[in-house]
């Protein structure tokens, strides 16, 4: 569903990415690791059409995303940055409905059942009727997470649908950071959505990931299954650190 091919981009005189080539299939969950500045989060503004490559080409079922209108892309695609800036008195539910604005069509019945599902799967219910900024930290993400999965879950009734997470275990305890992956897994599964999201958790990627993505210094140093390309050599080389398989086959560092 989505594809780099030979994608490079120059920010402020800098190549930031080099030559990207990789590709995102529906029902897989791809993880894309790799240290602090090595491009992910310019990478999946790629994929989401805010940023239109200097080489290369970008395409989400064969469009390039920077040539759709915003509110046709978002009909295919719902992205989470890192930091979701949301400063509106809105109740949990509401943010979430948020995710809706691209499907004016849906009916109430509809929206009700779409919300009471995602709230589910973010284990949010019990947050629907709180107010946004009196959350905690790992109560906005579960909210902000909402919002993406009942637009991607809207989208997928019209086809695939690309549902890029920008570190979307950031403030989650572990508890949360295991179910929405759980979740996620599932829902590639079941529906015709492809997932890419960054993590810093290599063992949360081993776990949950179909294939992981490395990326260093704006290269993709690997890319492939996470029993194939999370390993100590690989790691140590993205990392700079030593990495060895420790007990029930965790990955460590140090």
């Amino acid at each position: 569903m989505l594809r780099f091919a030979d994608v490079s981009l120059n920010r402020d005189g800098r190549e930031v990415l080099d030559q990207i080539s990789a590709g995102a299939e529906v029902g897989c969950l791809t993880a894309l690791l790799g240290p602090n500045g090595a491009g992910k989060s310019t990478l999946l503004a790629l994929a989401a059409g805010e940023l239109r490559p200097d080489r290369g080409a970008v395409h989400i079922d064969g469009i390039a995303p920077h040539t759709v209108r915003p509110e046709l892309l978002a009909r295919h695609r719902a992205i989470l940055p890192q930091q979701a800036a949301f400063d509106f008195d809105f109740s949990v539910a509401e943010v979430a409905l948020l995710g809706l604005s691209p499907f004016p069509e849906l009916r109430e019945a509809e929206i009700r059942a779409l919300l009471d599902s995602v709230l589910g799967l973010v284990d949010a219910a019990q947050l629907a009727e709180r107010r946004y900024p009196a959350l905690s930290g790992g109560e906005r993400q579960r909210a902000q997470l909402a919002r993406v999965l009942v637009q991607a879950m809207a989208a997928v009734v019209h086809g695939p649908c690309l549902l890029l997470l920008d570190e979307p275990v950031a403030n989650l305890d572990p508890r949360h950071q295991h179910l929405l992956l759980a979740a996620l897994v599932k829902l590639c599964a079941a529906l015709p959505l492809a997932v890419v999201i960054t993590l810093h958790d290599v063992n949360l990627a081993l776990r949950y990931a179909q294939q992981c993505w490395l990326l260093r210094q704006g290269r993709l140093l690997a890319a492939g299954p996470p029993d194939e390309v999370l390993v100590p050599p690989l790691l140590s080389a993205l990392y700079n650190l030593p990495v060895r398989r420790g007990a029930a086959d965790m990955i460590v560092f140090g």
